[in-house]
Parts: structure tokens; C-alpha cells; sequence
């Protein structure tokens, strides 16, 4: 059973040179291949499913901050060996709306509110990154997650 997803398409184009040498290291030549799509399909996406959780695991194994950007709040997310640590920032005025201009430079001072908490995995690191990468969330370098967390210890 795949844990994360088969990648599409374009993905799978975009990454050609490197799925190329996926079949290389299994022992399937560009002849096997195109045999392999032609005659049995099922071993074909079983491969292709491989190569998609290798993909994703690569990625998901780097990812150190995830970040959220919404038009109520801005989330970031340090994701640590054993749990998450997000720090948030909220608006008193629950109308308001964070826009292109209002980033998060300017997200501080008393009409604005910091949320933190931790979580720790339920489901395993990979999975759970992943999931959330699935609702929109950004890797990122942790540029957010810095500022906000200081700005929560003043």
C-alpha cells in the first residue's frame, strides 16, 4: 500500500532524468520499460508507485519549517524529530484580513495576537507532513517561524 502519493504526470516528466535512473538501479532497462507499459501494466505502476514514495520520502525527510499563509492568520510550523512546534498570528478584530500587503513583517503590535503550541506525532513525521502539505502548507527555510516564535518570547 502507497503511504503518500503516486506522482503525476508532469511530476513524473519533471523528473525523468531521475526516475530513468530509478528503473537503472532496479535492473530495468529502457527496453524492459517500454516492454514493462506495453505487456503488464500492474508491474509498471508498481514501479512507478516506488519511485513516487522515494520521491516523497526525500522530500518530506528535509523538511524542517511548513508555513501557512491565510486571509485570518499566518501559521508556521518547525517540524522536529518527535513533534511539531507552530507558532501562530492572529488579528483582535475579526474582520480584518491579511492581505498581500499586510505580511508578516508588519503582523505585530497589540492588535495582533500570538498562538503557540507543540504536537507530537501521531501518525509518524513522514505522514503527517505530508497531510499537511496535502491542506495547502509551504516548505519553507523557517524564515516566519523564527520571527514569530522570538516575538512570542517578549
Amino acid at each position: 500500500m502507497i503511504k503518500y502519493r503516486v506522482l503525476n504526470q508532469v511530476e513524473l516528466e519533471e523528473l525523468e532524468p531521475e526516475f530513468i535512473q530509478f528503473l537503472v538501479v532496479n535492473g530495468v532497462t529502457a527496453d524492459d520499460w517500454v516492454r514493462l507499459k506495453e505487456e503488464e501494466k500492474e508491474k509498471a505502476n508498481t514501479l512507478i508507485e516506488l519511485f513516487s514514495e522515494v520521491v516523497w520520502q526525500n522530500i518530506i525527510d528535509k523538511v524542517k519549517f511548513l508555513e501557512l499563509y491565510t486571509d485570518k492568520y499566518i501559521q508556521a510550523i518547525q517540524c522536529n524529530s518527535d513533534k511539531f512546534i507552530m507558532v501562530a498570528v492572529t488579528h483582535t478584530d475579526k474582520s480584518f484580513v491579511f492581505t498581500e500587503k499586510i505580511k508578516l513583517e508588519t503582523a505585530s503590535g497589540e492588535d495582533f495576537l500570538l498562538h503557540t503550541s507543540e504536537k507530537e506525532y501521531t501518525k509518524g513525521r513522514g505522514e503527517e507532513i505530508f497531510k499537511l502539505l496535502n491542506q495547502g502548507y509551504q516548505i519553507s527555510e523557517g524564515a516566519a517561524f523564527k520571527k514569530l516564535i522570538l516575538a512570542s518570547v517578549k
